[in-house]
């Protein structure tokens, strides 16, 4: 009989602008850095079936369709989070491989000064193994990370104040798709080893980078007129043409199936990773992370447009 290792995705409470993805065995949900997948971590994967715990979310069918569309990498099946809390311990076994619902806030601190404070949202992929019931009637285990996306505020949000939250429809998409594709090809994505794919990188030198309004940590400016001057200030070292977006104009078109680039940008920690996708297919074609910064660097973007120009 078929053994199946479940994947149970769940949403996670955590902070950043837009998100990435990591797959690798991993040190916590709070740390970038993961170790390689070893063939036969891959192997154990090809026979499973995947459930997708559906997060309380205003727009959750609509989520659970576009997840579908894409996943090909094993039957993929839904269940209600409120469905799966509380049988739990049905889903958790030494043949399964579940997502857990975390909420992550932490701070960082250097010497006895506390230096910076996240709250992030991620949607976690691991295997529970070793697991026994304890003497108060709870499973203890061990468990195998398999995989991690880290989303951001702008990815999840409200419409009203008592309103339920929303997700991105199509930069979640997107996310997905990536982490299809690797499975599928028994590829680990370690976000600290960078990614150049220099062919696909040089149809920028002729194609629009789009480039999301917050990527330009313009969060508190409501004028396009202003956000506009401030992002050609930011870009002023990036040769090639950008098209400015709100968040919802690039959800439009990644779900409209327009074929364009965009920048992605997360703050993690310390650290400030630059990430450009595809719309269509959710690749990512560039990955690059900048050490000990806060903020969005003229140079930084420079890189990119210098890697584009030696590509085209």
């Amino acid at each position: 009989m078929k053994n199946y290792i479940t994947i149970l995705i769940l949403l996670v409470s955590f902070s950043s602008s837009f998100g990435q993805v990591n797959i690798g065995n991993g040190r916590g949900a709070g740390n970038l850095w993961v170790a390689k997948h070893k063939e036969k971590t891959f192997e154990t994967l090809k026979n499973t079936n995947t459930i997708f715990v559906l997060p309380n979310l205003k727009n959750k069918e609509e989520l659970q369709s576009n997840i579908k569309s894409i996943w090909t990498y094993n039957e993929i099946s839904f269940v209600d989070s409120d469905d799966y809390e509380p049988n739990k311990k049905n889903y958790i076994s030494s043949d399964n491989m579940i997502i857990k619902l975390l909420d992550l806030d932490y701070s960082v601190t250097k010497g006895i000064r506390t230096i910076g404070h996240f709250n992030k949202n991620i949607f976690l992929v691991n295997i529970y193994r070793n697991i026994k019931e304890n003497k108060k009637g709870n499973l203890d285990y061990d468990f195998l990370d398999i995989a991690e996306i880290y989303l951001d505020d702008d990815i999840i949000f409200q419409n009203s104040e008592n309103d339920l939250y929303y997700i991105r429809l199509g930069i979640v998409k997107n996310y997905f798709q990536e982490l299809n594709r690797r499975l599928t090809n028994s590829q680990n994505l370690k976000m600290i080893d960078g990614i150049v794919k220099k062919e696909k990188m040089g149809f920028l030198s002729e194609k629009a980078l789009c480039v999301p309004w917050r990527t330009s940590d313009s969060a508190s400016i409501e004028n396009k007129e202003q956000n506009q001057k401030y992002t050609t200030k930011i870009f002023k070292k990036y040769k090639h043409q950008i098209e400015l977006l709100t968040d919802k104009e690039l959800e439009e078109k990644i779900l409209n199936g327009e074929d364009f680039y965009y920048l992605q940008l997360t703050q993690f920690s310390a650290f400030r990773i630059y990430s450009i996708i595809h719309s269509i297919s959710g690749e990512i074609i560039y990955l690059d992370i900048n050490k000990a910064t806060y903020q969005t660097k003229s140079s930084h973007l420079n890189k990119i447009s210098n890697t584009i120009s030696k590509n085209s």
